[in-house]
C-alpha cells in the first residue's frame, strides 16, 4: 500500500511538472474582457498556494472591462514605438509589446499620469510551468507627468502552484497556473523619490493572453493605496468593424486659443492638465464643437472623449 501510495504521488507530481501554458496567441483585431471586480479589499477568500482554488462563493461588487487591441488602433501609437498591443480601460491605456516568448510593459497613459520607458519591462515569459521563475532589472529613462527622470524597475515572477480554478461565475479551468508578481519602481522625477511597488496573485490559463484572475496591491514607499480582485467573466473576440468607430479628430495642434474637434456621438469631453487636475470639461453633442482654452498656460495636456461607451485619450499641446 505504501508503495503504491508513493507511485500515486510520483505520477501527480510529474504531470503536475508537465503542465505547461504557451505563449498566448492576441487574436488580430483584438479582445474584448468582462471582469468581475472587488475593490478595497484584503483576499477575498483564504486559499492555499498549491491550489485548488474555488471562489466561486467570492460576492463582487462592480464590473470592470477592457480591450487588448493591436497598436496600431491607439492615438498614442507614435509614442510607444515599440509596443505591439495595448489594453484600453476606463482607467486608461497600458502598452505592451507581444513577442516571441516574452511580454514587456512599455508604460501607461491615463487620465494625470503619462509614462514610457525607453527600456521596456518584461512582465511575462512562457513557456509557463510549475518550475518557472524569472527577473528582470532596468535602468531607463521615465517621462512622468510631463517631466523626464530616470528609473530602477525590477519585476520578480515565480509560480507558486498548478490546479484547478473556479472562478465566481461558475466558471472551471483544470490547469491553472498561479503566478506571483512583485514589481518595485525606484524613480527619482523633479526633486521627488519614490518607490511603487505593485504585487500580485495572476492566474494564467492555456490560450488567454491575460489572467483569469488576479489579486493586486499597490504601495507608494511602504503605504498601501489600494487593492482590488479581479475575475474574468466574459470575453469577445473583436472584429475590425468593432475597431473602425473609435477615433477623435481635432486641430489645430499645437492651439493657441480654439481647439475644435469632431466628435461622432454626444460625448463628454474633458481636459486635464500634467498634474491630473481637470481645466476643461463640457457635455456636447456630436458634430464639429470649438473649446475656448485661450486662458490655459502654455504646455502639454490631455484630451479626453468618453461616449459613455469607451474613452478616448489624446495628448496637444497649447502654446
Amino acid at each position: 500500500m505504501r508503495y503504491t501510495i508513493l507511485i500515486l504521488i510520483q505520477i501527480i507530481s510529474f504531470a503536475l511538472i508537465g503542465q505547461t501554458i504557451n505563449m498566448p496567441t492576441v487574436p488580430e483585431y483584438g479582445v474584448s474582457y468582462s471582469f468581475d471586480q472587488l475593490e478595497d479589499n484584503s483576499e477575498p477568500t483564504s486559499f492555499s498556494n498549491e491550489g485548488p482554488w474555488d471562489f466561486s462563493s467570492v460576492k463582487t461588487t462592480s464590473i470592470y472591462e477592457m480591450k487588448l487591441l493591436p497598436i496600431s488602433h491607439s492615438s498614442s501609437q507614435s509614442d510607444y514605438p515599440k509596443a505591439t498591443h495595448f489594453i484600453s480601460s476606463q482607467n486608461g491605456e497600458f502598452f505592451y509589446s507581444y513577442s516571441g516568448n516574452e511580454v514587456y510593459n512599455h508604460g501607461r497613459i491615463t487620465d494625470n499620469t503619462k509614462s514610457s520607458y525607453s527600456d521596456a519591462v518584461l512582465w511575462m515569459k512562457f513557456p509557463l510551468n510549475s518550475t518557472s521563475q524569472f527577473t528582470d532589472e532596468i535602468e531607463s529613462d521615465f517621462e512622468f507627468n510631463g517631466a523626464s527622470g530616470s528609473v530602477k524597475d525590477n519585476c520578480t515572477s515565480k509560480v507558486l502552484g498548478v490546479s484547478s480554478l473556479i472562478l465566481p461565475n461558475g466558471k472551471k479551468y483544470d490547469n491553472a497556473i498561479l503566478v506571483e508578481t512583485t514589481k518595485a519602481m525606484e524613480g527619482s522625477v523633479f526633486v521627488l523619490k519614490a518607490t511603487i511597488t505593485e504585487y500580485g496573485k495572476y492566474w494564467w490559463v492555456d490560450g488567454i493572453p491575460l489572467p483569469v484572475a488576479a489579486l493586486e496591491k499597490f504601495y507608494l514607499d511602504d503605504d498601501i493605496q489600494y487593492e482590488r480582485s479581479s475575475f474574468l467573466n466574459a470575453e469577445k473576440l473583436l472584429s475590425v468593424d468593432a475597431l473602425s468607430q473609435k477615433t477623435i479628430d481635432f486641430y489645430p495642434n499645437p492651439v493657441n486659443d480654439y481647439l475644435t474637434i469632431n466628435l461622432q456621438s454626444k460625448s463628454e469631453v474633458t481636459i486635464y492638465d500634467l498634474q491630473g487636475k481637470v481645466v476643461y470639461q463640457e457635455l456636447f453633442s456630436a458634430g464639429n464643437q470649438t473649446l475656448n482654452i485661450e486662458n490655459n498656460p502654455s504646455g502639454k495636456y490631455i484630451l479626453t472623449v468618453n461616449d459613455f461607451e469607451s474613452t478616448i485619450r489624446k495628448i496637444f499641446i497649447k502654446q
